[in-house]
This record gives structure tokens, sequence and C-alpha cells, in this order.
């Protein structure tokens, strides 16, 4: 199993479903070192001070190349590579993890198409409410 650390619209279970990508196994994770930001669509930052909340997947490498190929095609004008990161999920277990970082991207106003489905969706994770309005911030 590959374990793939997820932030963005990536959360949503119904897009990974119309992905054909739904997990083997899933639980919420968060990630030390990295803030996120959302101009238009989610990345993460180098931060010593924030956190960024997600879902921790577990895949095949079969379904896991199917990601790796979505993702480095390029997503509305930005590519995202795979970086090794270490998460802890809610009962404070450490787990490594691939998780995709965009090292150039576009910045413009957050899109609400894609901001409000995803804020939902943390919504429905039920990540911490301070991270919410963080999310809900962007737009």
């Amino acid at each position: 199993m590959i374990w793939t650390f997820f932030y963005g619209s990536w959360i949503d279970l119904k897009i990974l479903k119309e992905k054909d990508f739904f997990p083997e196994q899933h639980e919420i994770a968060r990630l030390y070192g990295f803030g996120i930001y959302i101009q238009p669509i989610a990345n993460l930052i180098p931060s010593d001070s924030q956190v960024v909340y997600g879902i921790l997947l577990a895949t095949t490498r079969e379904k896991h190349q199917k990601i790796f190929t979505a993702l480095t095609r390029g997503t509305m004008g930005s590519i995202y590579l795979p970086e090794a990161v270490l998460v802890e999920t809610l009962e404070g277990k450490l787990k490594p993890a691939l998780c995709y970082i965009a090292s150039r991207a576009e910045l413009k106003p957050a899109n609400p198409d894609y901001l409000n489905p995803f804020v939902q969706s943390a919504k429905e994770w039920k990540f911490p409410q301070w991270y919410i309005k963080h999310l809900e911030s962007f737009r």
C-alpha cells in the first residue's frame, strides 16, 4: 500500500469516486511544517508555525499511478509533484506518506466553484473549526 496525504479538493470522497480512485483505507491526518493557501486552488508552503489538515489515503500502486499521472500533468496551471512527508493521525501516530505540492502555482483569487465543495468536505471530515475558518478566509 502507498499512503498519500491529500489537502485540497481531493479530500472530497465524491471526487475520488468520480475519478475511480476510492481509497482502500482513509483517515484524518495533519501535516506540520506547512501552511495551506488557495490561489486559485490549494497548495502548500513551508511554515514553522502552521499545520495542514487533510486525509491520509492508502491505495494500491496501480491506483496511485492514476493519481500521480493526473497531478503531474498539471491542474489549473500548476504541476504537483510528490514529496515525502511525515503526517500525524488524530490518534497521534506518525506515518510516512507522499504529498503532492506544486513548486510554482498561479496566483489568482480562489475559485468559488473549487473552494465551496472543499470547505464543505472539511466540515464533513470535522476538521477543527479554526482550520475551516482559515479555509473560508480565501473567499
